[in-house]
């Protein structure tokens, strides 16, 4: 599958409205890129945005007390998330912990695809697989939030196991309207001081684990990190804004 420069093709919106069309927190999300006549699709890294903001997003969400804490750290802080959970793991959880996906939902953080299993075959399944797991994963998050909890929570992303956005996977978030989300960069104290810094419009990746949960601590109380983190779909509404009042702001200087 040929690479696409992520810089030089951005969706415009009519062709994202084919992609997603059931899902307009996505429609400014100029990341994805499609080639009717070729079948690619860009992966979704980031948002080019210039307000002081990041994504934050949280992957498979296998230990239960590691996610409580998280989840209270967050609540701490008031901030909204993207966690990608696995599906096994999101069964796991709710038996240790009832209920812990309705405070998910409660708490207004949003859910993306990450595979029912995350096992060795998990990135090299073909696309009607992935399809079959898609539709188990999201009986699992049904059978213990709800259908209108995860209505609701649902953000429309999906994430490949350890990034591998295969040929098969891509097709598959075509046919089910799904968009292949990434992400820039995974912050800790150590590369923040060798100057790789977060920026505005990253998408951050963290895991569910002692060593994230450190860092998700260190994350939202470094003072040297003058950005607000936020969920995708709160990125995507701020750039909206933002493009919005510069279209005022340009209308009334040519007025």
């Amino acid at each position: 599958m040929k690479e696409i420069d992520k810089e030089e093709n951005s969706i415009t919106r009519r062709d994202f409205l084919k992609l997603a069309i059931c899902l307009p927190l996505l429609r400014l999300a100029d990341k994805i890129s499609i080639n009717e006549d070729e079948n690619e699709v860009v992966i979704f890294r980031r948002v080019e945005i210039n307000s002081p903001f990041y994504a934050l997003t949280i992957d498979d969400c296998w230990l239960p007390d590691v996610f409580k804490e998280m989840l209270d750290v967050l609540d701490e802080k008031e901030v909204r998330v993207d966690f990608f959970p696995v599906g096994v793991a999101v069964l796991n959880l709710e038996n240790k912990m009832p209920g812990i996906w309705q405070r998910v939902a409660n708490e207004g953080h949003k859910i993306g695809y990450h595979t029912m299993y995350h096992n060795d075959e998990s990135p090299y399944l073909s696309t009607r697989e992935y399809i079959e797991d898609f539709d188990l994963w999201k009986r699992s998050l049904v059978s213990v939030m709800g259908e209108k909890n995860l209505e609701k929570s649902f953000s429309g992303l999906a994430r490949a196991v350890g990034g591998y956005f295969s040929p098969q996977f891509l097709s598959f978030c075509r046919i089910k309207g799904l968009i292949p989300c990434g992400w820039s960069i995974t912050p800790t104290p150590e590369n923040f001081r060798q100057g790789h810094k977060v920026r505005p419009g990253d998408i951050v990746l963290y895991h569910v684990r002692k060593t994230d949960l450190e860092y998700l601590r260190w994350l939202l109380s470094e003072p040297g990190i003058k950005l607000n983190a936020t969920d995708i779909n709160s990125l995507i509404l701020l750039k909206e804004e933002n493009e919005k009042n510069k279209s005022i702001s340009n209308k009334l200087i040519i007025d």
